[in-house]
């Protein structure tokens, strides 16, 4: 129960040095699909084919930066799953704050990701350092932290609440007026033997995610995004996600 309390504390502080940042921001919806290669199905009995509503917003200042993103997947069970019954229904949540530190060459590096389906809860709370930069008009990040992580699975039967190993993230972005291209790689490196039993990982993940978005009008984009992920953020075993949405800007 105590690790349970300490997680919680660590998330509410979180919040509580962000949330002065959510007054303004860019804010974003988008309406899409995703599917999964043959393969990946074949590896994956819970995975399927469905559409997906997501929204988006983003606060960049110059000595912080906030962002977060709701995802409802399968929204009213309307696709239907490898077993030809209704799919389930899942929302992923994912938060990130950067802020400056007094004289150190790197920034506060504070993100969130949150699984929650009837069958599984999975909270993963990261907390290092992250340095970002420009090197001609390429964007280049940098960061490593402490992972915590708690919740549930039915599929094990067992539940988690402590920490579990650490995690590095390399993101590389471009952008020019109309067209913007990112390719994001999170790796999870020396998990506990019961955070990974929990939710059926290894000892280590990885996630590599590009993404191409195009804008069509001044608050209009569509967006396109390949994932190829190995025991992490949900999905224990490998495979590989490809996704198309349409993206409105308010």
């Amino acid at each position: 129960m105590t690790r349970i309390r300490s997680g919680w504390a660590i998330l509410v502080a979180t919040l509580a040095v962000s949330g002065n940042l959510a007054a303004s921001g860019i804010t974003a919806a988008e309406v899409g699909y995703m599917g999964f290669t043959q393969a990946t199905l074949n590896r994956n009995p819970g995975a399927f084919d469905q559409p997906y509503l997501l929204l988006n917003y983003l606060n960049a200042q110059d000595q912080h930066r906030l962002s977060a993103s709701l995802k409802l997947e399968n929204p009213g069970a309307t696709a239907h799953n490898q077993q030809h019954q209704a799919g389930r229904q899942a929302a992923k949540v994912s938060a990130r704050y950067q802020g400056n530190l007094a004289s150190v060459p790197a920034q506060l590096w504070l993100q969130h990701f949150s699984m929650l389906s009837d069958a599984l809860i999975e909270n993963n709370l990261f907390m290092g350092l992250r340095r970002d930069g420009h090197w001609q008009g390429l964007g280049l990040g940098m960061g490593a932290g402490a992972h915590y992580s708690f919740g549930r699975s039915d599929f094990t039967d067992q539940h988690y609440a402590d920490w579990s190993g650490m995690v590095t993230n390399i993101q590389l972005n471009w952008a020019n007026r109309s067209t913007r291209l990112s390719l994001d790689w999170m790796g999870h490196f020396f998990r506990s033997d019961a955070h990974a039993s929990t939710f059926g990982y290894t000892g280590t993940g990885q996630q590599l995610t590009l993404l191409a978005q195009r804008q069509l009008w001044p608050d209009w984009s569509v967006q396109g995004k390949l994932v190829g992920y190995k025991s992490l953020g949900a999905n224990p075993n490998d495979g590989l996600e490809y996704s198309m949405g349409v993206n409105y800007q308010f």
